[in-house]
């Protein structure tokens, strides 16, 4: 960072506004080392630059597309695409919207997770009271599903044993 950067520049020389960077002070090597990673430094950082502003390119596409999907009723393909737009710019409606896709496209899991993560990175977002609501009902539509689920296989057993019960009344009645 900018603080290693500096340690390896000379002090100030006491009284006077000038840096000294004589070769004689720093050596000659250590005097290129220093340039060359000076160089090395202001290429990455051209270089994330470029990446930064190709990624703020790409999530406006991957939202056109987010709507398309969500338009043909593609939720979990429009929530995906608003995810990874969130990814390259961390713009909370992104989040926000692939909460909504999963929660509209019946993957109450996901768009809870989802919404969870919207509210904690964004705590003071104006959505985040209609958020904490979808996640209260969400909660209770999984819970409702699990109770549903327990009560299902419970039926299941109750079916399998009363099928051997009556298998084993009729080999019963054919050996009378």
């Amino acid at each position: 960072g900018f603080k290693a950067c500096r340690a390896l520049l000379p002090r100030w020389k006491a009284g006077t506004a000038a840096v000294s960077f004589g070769a004689r002070e720093m050596g000659m090597k250590t005097w290129r080392g220093f340039v060359a990673m000076l160089s090395a430094l202001a290429v990455l950082a051209g270089l994330v630059g470029v990446a930064q502003a190709e990624a703020h390119k790409d999530a406006p596409k991957l939202v056109a597309e987010a709507k398309v999907h969500f338009s043909e009723r593609d939720y979990v393909a429009a929530a995906d695409k608003l995810e990874r737009a969130y990814g390259l710019e961390p713009n909370p409606m992104y989040l926000f919207n692939a909460g909504q896709s999963l929660r509209k496209g019946a993957h109450p899991k996901e768009a809870l997770e989802v919404y969870q993560r919207f509210v904690s990175k964004h705590p003071s977002h104006p959505l985040v009271p209609e958020a904490r609501n979808y996640i209260n009902d969400l909660r209770g539509l999984l819970e409702a599903q699990q109770r549903g689920e327990a009560v299902q296989l419970q039926l299941d057993v109750e079916r399998q044993e009363r099928s051997k019960t009556t298998e084993e009344l009729e080999q019963e009645r054919q050996l009378l």
